[in-house]
């Protein structure tokens, strides 16, 4: 359950897409992310069946205000008279409304190629783990999950700071595993 009671200004850090968003469209971002929860706790639904996040990310960006701007963003789905269309607009309004000194900070995480390429290893070898186990590999995580393990590891591990997958039932199906390829307990190998 501690994942669910995630405070959601941490949960729009795995959001692809967070990471190139100014304070506003953060703050933006978050309160879309809060409302889409508790509408998919309503309708006992997945969070990103009541919006993708690409569309999120996509209404943080151009901040919509009116009924006619909504209407304008590709893809979202919503009926513009329906009562969601009216929360979506509430809540980017709460967004926009958060005084400047209450802004979520932007991550400020600039990769290097190398990096880029060790969380791409990472994200292959965690496909293969959710493969080994047949559950989504949304389900154990994301790339901003992969950079948060490779970011504690390299940082001395800090036990007060444990990034997402190496807690709970994620620990032994996927962070163990990262954890050994990392530190080259386990390697990748290619075959044909």
């Amino acid at each position: 359950t501690q994942v669910y009671l995630e405070d959601p200004s941490q949960r729009i850090r795995r959001v692809p897409g967070a990471g190139g968003l100014r304070p506003r469209g953060l703050a933006v971002l978050r309160e879309l992310v809060a409302w889409r929860e508790e509408r998919a706790k309503m309708l006992n639904r997945p969070p990103r069946w009541i919006l993708r996040d690409d569309i999120i990310t996509e209404l943080a960006k151009r901040q919509p205000e009116s009924m006619d701007d909504l209407r304008s963003t590709r893809g979202l789905g919503i009926d513009p008279k329906s009562n969601w269309s009216k929360e979506v607009l509430a809540a980017i309004r709460r967004g926009l409304d958060v005084p400047d000194s209450a802004l979520p900070r932007p991550t400020g995480r600039r990769e290097t190629t190398e990096e880029m390429m060790v969380v791409k290893i990472l994200a292959a070898a965690m496909i293969q783990q959710a493969g080994d186990i047949e559950v989504a590999t949304s389900l154990l995580g994301t790339n901003e999950d992969l950079r948060d393990v490779l970011e504690w590891y390299r940082q001395d591990a800090d036990p007060a700071n444990v990034p997402i997958l190496l807690q709970g039932w994620r620990e032994p199906v996927a962070g163990r595993f990262l954890l050994q390829l990392l530190s080259g307990e386990v390697v990748a190998r290619i075959t044909a």
